[in-house]
């Protein structure tokens, strides 16, 4: 299979949708890919010229294994263009899993998004970063808002590196309010490295509920 030019696909995958699937790859180093899942996947992976994905449920974003055409294993995001990954479902987050990289390669500044209804995870080990052009990298939680049960950002022993970008951690539906935790810190830098060079970093966090909370929580270093 041969394709050229931009690629936008709709449809239903994952465990209870048309095609049974909980992993999803996507290996094509020239396509810029748009897709609107109506189902739900495990685990996202893709080698891309762009992506901006979507789908209502719980998504981890890690290693896939190819047993087809090339056999091997993708971790993570690689892209040449510009990433935007959204969860729309009640409840739903957004996990980066332990050693998992997503890293903009392109030849000109560009932007990874990272946009879920409640939460988002980076686990450790796993990266954001840039072979050598800027990127605004934007973690966006809480989409739901807080009266529904909010959402925080929690970063595990994990690095952002946005080479002279800008790098902002925030929350709620207009994308300018806050991570927010009701039970704890809206979010939370535990043994983590965030590093926009020349670039502005934010973060907007709010927290509430428990003892020792704060808008945002700066752990072991």
């Amino acid at each position: 299979l041969s394709l050229t030019g931009a690629l936008e696909l709709a449809g239903n995958f994952g465990t209870s949708g048309n095609v049974t699937t909980t992993s999803f790859l996507f290996d094509a180093p020239t396509q810029n890919i748009t897709f609107t899942n109506s189902g739900n996947i495990g685990t996202l992976a893709a080698n891309v010229a762009g992506l901006n994905y979507s789908q209502a449920n719980n998504l981890v974003i890690g290693k896939v294994t190819n047993t087809f055409c090339s056999p091997g294993t993708t971790n993570g995001i690689t892209s040449s263009g510009n990433v935007t990954i959204k969860t729309t479902g009640a409840n739903s987050d957004i996990s980066l899993a332990a050693n998992t990289p997503i890293t903009f390669t392109g030849a000109a500044p560009g932007a990874i998004s990272l946009n879920a209804q409640r939460n988002i995870t980076l686990n450790a080990g796993s990266t954001i970063g840039s072979s050598g052009q800027p990127i605004d990298v934007t973690l966006n939680s809480n989409l739901q808002g807080v009266a529904a049960g909010g959402g925080n950002i929690t970063l595990t022993s994990t690095t952002i590196a946005s080479n002279n970008g800008n790098i902002t951690l925030a929350g709620d539906p207009s994308g300018t309010g806050f991570a927010s935790n009701k039970a704890g810190s809206g979010i939370v830098l535990d043994a983590s490295t965030i590093d926009a060079g020349s670039g502005a970093i934010t973060l907007r966090g709010e927290g509430g509920g428990a003892a020792n909370s704060s808008g945002v929580a700066l752990i072991n270093g």
